[in-house]
């Protein structure tokens, strides 16, 4: 783009004093230097998000593998880094419950959790088919007594 003005130019002062001058090109400079950086905050944030979302995915996948290797087997010694950690507790929240109480282990929890809420399904699908049947012999019953009755009017 070219914009011509007689009299004015990128060093035309347009305020401050002789020792501290503000020219066209130093407002110019100043307001391209303002969008570039809002513009470079918003792409910044966007990095941020996608560090922050490709850093929680690695996470679980590495904390997905753990509780895989616990599913295997018990470990052998002392768990010394996070990954061990991780598979040592997995493996414990998978095979043993609370010794005091006499609970089982969280993921019998989860999986009774799981049967019972299918179960409960199952049987609320069969009740309600029960209920339709029993209302719709109710009513050929009704209608059959009724049609009966009419005919002993007649």
């Amino acid at each position: 783009m070219r914009v011509t003005v007689d009299g004015l130019d990128l060093s035309t002062p347009l305020g401050g004093d002789d020792e501290n001058r503000v020219t066209l090109a130093d407002l110019i400079a100043a307001e391209v230097g303002r969008s570039m950086v809002a513009q470079g905050i918003a792409e910044l944030e966007s990095l941020r998000e996608r560090v922050r979302g490709i850093r929680d995915e690695q996470i679980r996948e590495q904390v997905a593998a753990e509780v895989r290797e616990a599913l295997h087997g018990v470990p052998s010694h002392v768990p010394v880094t996070l990954a061990e950690v991780i598979r040592v507790e997995a493996w414990q929240q998978i095979h043993r419950g609370d010794l005091y109480q006499g609970t089982s282990t969280p993921l019998k929890q989860v999986v009774a959790a799981l049967v019972y809420d299918q179960l409960h399904a199952e049987a609320d699908a069969l009740v309600k088919d029960a209920r339709d049947k029993i209302r719709e012999q109710v009513r050929e019953e009704i209608a059959t007594i009724v049609s009966r009755n009419f005919r002993t009017l007649e």
